[in-house]
C-alpha cells in the first residue's frame, strides 16, 4: 500500500511508496512516485478520421419516393409500360389502362387524370409505408457499411416516422379523392350518377359488366360500382 503523510492543513498529501505491479497482471511497472506510465504511440490507421457520408437517410429516401412516384405517374399519362392488364385477378385482368382521357367536359377530364395520379401514388406509396416500419431494416442500415461511408443513418427512426406519418395522410386524402371525384360531373355540368354492380371474384374483387363505362359524355352519367359506393 502506499504511505500517504497529511500535512496540517489537511489538502497536501506526499507519496513516499508507489506499489510495483508485475507484467503478469497485465499493468506496466513502475516503482516511485514521479514516474510516468508509458503508453504505446497511437496506431495512424486506427485514429484515422472516416469522411462523412454521402447523403443523408431522410433526404435520400424523400428523393427517390418522389423520383418514383413522378415516374409512375408520368408512365401512367404517356408510356404505359406496366399496365393493369398484365396482372390477373381470379379469370381476368385487373383493369384496361388507356392513353386518352375520357371523353367530356373537364370535369370529367379532372376525374381521369386524379384517378390516374392518386392510383399510381397510392401503389408507390403503400409499399413505403410497410418499408419504412421494418425495424430489421432500420438497425442493418444503422450498423452496416452504407452508413458508414454512404449514407448518414444516425437519424433513421424519426425520420422513418416522418416518411410514413406525411406520406400515410397523403395517401389517406388521394384515396378519397380517388374514389369520389367521379362526381365532380354531377356537381359542375349536371351529369347523373348511378350504381351498376357486377361480379365478384377470388379474393374480392368486382368485376365490371360489359359495356361498363366510367363516363359517359352521349348520355351524361357517371358510373360507378358496389366496391367505389361502399368505400367510405
Amino acid at each position: 500500500m502506499a504511505r500517504v503523510s497529511p500535512t496540517q492543513n489537511h489538502q497536501d498529501v506526499t507519496i513516499t511508496d508507489v506499489p510495483e505491479y508485475s507484467e503478469e497482471a497485465g499493468l506496466p511497472e513502475h516503482s516511485r512516485a514521479g514516474h510516468s506510465i508509458s503508453h504505446p504511440p497511437p496506431n495512424p490507421i486506427a485514429t484515422q478520421r472516416l469522411p462523412p457520408p454521402l447523403i443523408s437517410y431522410e433526404f435520400l429516401m424523400w428523393f427517390l419516393h418522389i423520383g418514383i412516384c413522378a415516374l409512375a405517374c408520368l408512365d401512367r399519362f404517356f408510356w404505359n409500360v406496366w399496365p393493369r392488364e398484365t396482372y390477373t385477378i381470379g379469370k381476368g385482368s385487373a383493369g384496361t389502362d388507356r392513353i386518352e382521357l375520357l371523353e367530356g367536359p373537364w370535369t370529367v377530364k379532372a376525374f381521369d387524370i386524379i384517378a390516374r395520379v392518386s392510383g399510381r401514388y397510392s401503389m408507390v406509396t403503400l409499399n413505403l409505408l410497410f418499408l419504412v416500419r421494418l425495424k430489421t431494416v432500420e438497425s442493418w442500415l444503422s450498423a452496416s457499411w452504407i452508413h458508414t461511408y454512404l449514407v448518414d443513418c444516425s437519424n433513421i427512426v424519426k425520420a422513418n416516422l416522418r416518411l410514413h406519418i406525411w406520406n400515410g395522410v397523403l395517401f389517406c386524402v388521394l384515396l378519397l379523392l380517388h374514389v369520389w371525384s367521379i362526381l365532380l360531373p354531377c356537381l359542375f355540368h349536371r351529369y347523373g350518377a348511378q350504381i351498376v354492380p357486377g361480379h365478384f371474384e377470388y379474393p374480392l374483387s368486382e368485376r365490371a359488366p360489359a359495356g361498363f363505362k366510367d363516363a359517359d359524355s352521349a348520355a351524361r352519367m357517371m358510373t360507378l360500382q358496389v366496391d367505389d359506393a361502399s368505400f367510405p
